[in-house]
């Protein structure tokens, strides 16, 4: 097929934009998130801060430039974030003991309210996990994640781009 025939495909399952990837993954990563936010209710928190606990417990004392870039956030929108998690004593920043080179460097750790938080949120996870491949099957849900991250890697330079 060539590349310039690819949007003349008839409609798809009966809407104008379905064959439009961006409003595809757009839709999508709505239903994941409201899934998301659905199950995690009770515990009053947000995809992103969820994501902020998650990789601060895997990598503890990590700077809040880095933390922004493996979220894929703003750096000031990162501060704002964490900051809020730390008024609700779920994340703490301390001085490196050493200074940097430049200005002051913070690193962040879990609280043990944080701990407890991350692993209560962790149960409704698995579910909403588990839900999706439930949807698409295993072996689908595997192949759209390696999908994803191809294209992310093509598109964006990756996870870390």
């Amino acid at each position: 097929m060539e590349l310039e025939n690819v949007f003349q495909f008839p409609e798809s399952h009966g809407h104008p934009l379905a064959r439009h990837i961006g409003f595809l993954l757009r839709r999508a990563q709505l239903a994941v998130f409201n899934d998301f936010s659905v199950r995690t209710a009770a515990f009053n928190i947000t995809h992103t801060e969820y994501s902020i606990l998650s990789v601060v417990d895997a990598k503890p004392n990590l700077q809040q430039g880095q933390l922004a870039e493996l979220i894929g956030v703003k750096p000031a929108n990162c501060v704002a974030l964490i900051v809020a998690l730390e008024k609700r004593r779920l994340l703490d920043r301390r001085l490196f003991a050493k200074k940097p080179e430049r200005g002051r460097a913070l690193a962040l750790r879990l609280t043990p309210d944080g701990k407890k938080l991350l692993k209560q949120v962790n149960r409704r996870v698995i579910e909403h996990q588990m839900h999706f491949i439930k949807l698409l099957g295993l072996q689908e849900h595997e192949t759209l994640r390696v999908l994803l991250l191809q294209l992310l890697e093509n598109a964006d330079g990756g996870l870390f781009g």
